[in-house]
């Protein structure tokens, strides 16, 4: 990850016994402090659990999925749900004028959603997040906003916020790409549902992105060769082993989940097994898959398991490779 914002001098956090955190100056800023904070663009604060960290670029979220609200007329839970989350309240997504296009850090698409609402809350139905963030603007051409974005867990308690500005230096579409602003948060403790606010509510918020809480766990590609080699040319399987630990139990994995390859969503196995591979006492599982199905190809030097266990929590992990027969 690049790197995590800091809060700068000129702002304070503050943090309550219910673990609801303010961001902003100590005084509230007049004009010339406003025009001083879009100087600020770049800098994010947070106040949190010590596991909770700010993400201020959408590339710093790690396998993620990125919701684009591309549907004109329609409400944010007419796509959520697809994704396992809705929103309260529905609200509407609308269109933003070309050429709007946010910047590389926070991407807009030519539609958004327009909460119009003091709070947006996004909750999910299925399963929870260990990051989250979209990005965040004003619907009027010269016009700055304060966005927050809040964290709760399953009990709904606040993992830790964090707030930014938006703040255009005029009313060109060029200075509105450049001052577009991702508020984003990163936890171990696994995300459950967000709250987006902003000082005014002609605000919009777009490129919804996440990822899933995933259990690290440890694979064996080929158990008992190393270095692990590949033919990706082979018509045949290449046997993969989950690892039971101290802190994983191998057999609670649901085989029928797991896909297996050069990113993880490839090859389902065509096999598997509960066996105790590495010899230590405790039952592993050990799973087939084709080599033709796993899209390894010459050159790559690691290759990645994805899965859920019982109950449908997400595991990954990768083991390294060295490919062979690729001249």
């Amino acid at each position: 990850m690049r790197h995590q914002d800091q809060p700068a001098d000129n702002v304070a956090c503050v943090r309550r016994t219910d673990a609801h955190i303010i961001l902003g100056q100590r005084r509230r800023p007049g004009p010339l402090g406003i025009i001083a904070m879009g100087l600020l663009l770049s800098l994010a604060a947070v106040c949190s659990r010590a596991d909770v960290v700010p993400i201020s670029s959408i590339d710093d979220i790690v396998d993620a999925t990125t919701i684009d609200f591309e549907e004109p007329g329609s409400t944010a839970n007419d796509i959520l749900p697809m994704f396992d989350m809705t929103a309260t309240p529905d609200v509407v997504i609308d269109t933003l004028t070309v050429p709007i296009t946010g910047n590389s850090d926070a991407p807009i698409a030519n539609r958004a959603l327009f909460p119009a609402f003091a709070v947006l809350r996004i909750q999910t139905t299925g399963k929870p997040w260990n990051q989250i963030g979209l990005t965040g603007a004003a619907t009027i051409l010269g016009a700055s906003r304060t966005l927050t974005l809040r964290a709760f867990d399953t009990s709904n308690v606040e993992l830790g916020s964090v707030t930014r500005v938006f703040a255009p230096v005029d009313s060109s579409f060029e200075a509105f790409n450049a001052a577009a602003v991702f508020l984003g948060l990163s936890s171990t403790t696994p995300i459950h549902a967000i709250e987006l606010t902003s000082d005014n509510p002609n605000t919009a918020w777009d490129s919804l992105t996440f990822s899933v809480v995933l259990i690290p766990v440890i694979i064996d590609i080929k158990p008992g060769s190393f270095p692990n080699s590949i033919n990706p040319k082979s018509n045949g399987r290449i046997p993969v082993a989950i690892l039971t630990t101290d802190r994983f139990d191998a057999t609670t994995v649901d085989p029928a989940t797991v896909l297996f390859g050069r990113t993880g969503t490839e090859a389902a196995p065509v096999h598997f097994a509960l066996e105790d591979v590495d010899a230590d006492g405790n039952t592993d599982m050990i799973l087939h898959f084709k080599t033709q199905q796993t899209g390894i190809g010459c050159g790559d030097d690691s290759a990645t398991l994805r899965g859920e266990v019982f109950g449908g929590r997400t595991i990954g992990g990768s083991d390294s490779i060295r490919t062979v027969g690729c001249k």
